[in-house]
């Protein structure tokens, strides 16, 4: 399986991209979260993708940088549906508030002729903590991430050899979430800023952490590869660098700080 990262932005960054991903296997695509608008559908072409061929979606909260996107790629999918030029579904996983957010936009946005092929093409899967799926032949669970503003959503998912990726979305871990988390072998996590910066670029006000908190809890929770993401825009030439470099002092496993368009081997 590769993981490609399309964002790898806060919600407020505009040097990059808000955080959007891509799991690929086998031609089949399952893509996490939208980003905040239509660059994902060039983010998708440069990353080598058609989005006619992303059929399943999974969107961690009804924000705007997490699902605005996903409205693009609905309403592309809308229109190639109306001019008989679409084939299969697209299926969308998310919270039961994320998909009425959803829906509400498309009714909203969409011409009616469009926003007929929702329920119809595009399919509504509402998600509840703990639901289960089977997603191009990998068990897929969803779990509430506890957010007090709005309901957001992570998963765990089962690969070969039943190892497990997970992706806490923008929130960082809590002690809810132990029993999906824990030994993890990949574990994509928020990391917003280095720990030196905490008290002025303050994480915590926007529900995010340090590279050192993110790193802390992986440690803890005995993860093997640790992915971050979901960062801010005053490391723009030395990102790679400086969070690798603290990670490294708290956490034992591998440290990945993706680039955009950047791959990475899950194995």
């Amino acid at each position: 399986m590769k993981l490609t990262m399309l964002g790898t932005g806060n919600a407020l960054s505009t040097e990059y991209y808000n955080s959007s991903f891509i799991l690929d296997e086998n031609g089949n695509y399952l893509l996490v979260d939208g980003g905040g608008g239509s660059t994902l559908l060039s983010r998708l072409k440069y990353a080598g993708y058609q989005w006619k061929d992303i059929k399943t979606v999974f969107v961690t909260d009804g924000n705007v940088n997490h699902s605005l996107g996903v409205i693009y790629l609905m309403k592309l999918v809308a229109h190639a549906c109306l001019e008989d030029c679409y084939m299969g579904e697209l299926t969308i996983y998310a919270g039961k508030d994320t998909a009425e957010v959803l829906k509400d936009a498309a009714k909203a946005i969409l011409p009616k002729k469009e926003n007929a092929f929702v329920g119809k093409k595009i399919i509504f899967i509402p998600m509840k903590n703990g639901d289960a799926r089977r997603v191009y032949g990998h068990y897929v669970t969803f779990f509430d991430t506890g957010s007090r503003d709005i309901q957001k959503f992570g998963f765990t998912m089962t690969l070969t050899g039943d190892s497990k990726l997970t992706y806490t979305g923008e929130m960082p871990y809590n002690a809810s979430e132990e029993n999906f988390v824990i030994g993890s072998d990949w574990l994509v996590h928020s990391a917003y800023c280095l720990d030196s910066e905490a008290a002025v670029a303050n994480p915590k006000a926007q529900g995010l952490c340090t590279v050192k908190e993110a790193c802390g809890f992986a440690e803890l929770l005995k993860v093997k590869n640790l992915i971050l993401t979901n960062t801010d825009d005053e490391h723009k030439e030395d990102r790679k660098q400086v969070f690798t470099d603290e990670a490294d002092q708290y956490f034992h496993g591998n440290v990945y700080v993706p680039d955009e368009l950047e791959s990475i081997k899950i194995d």
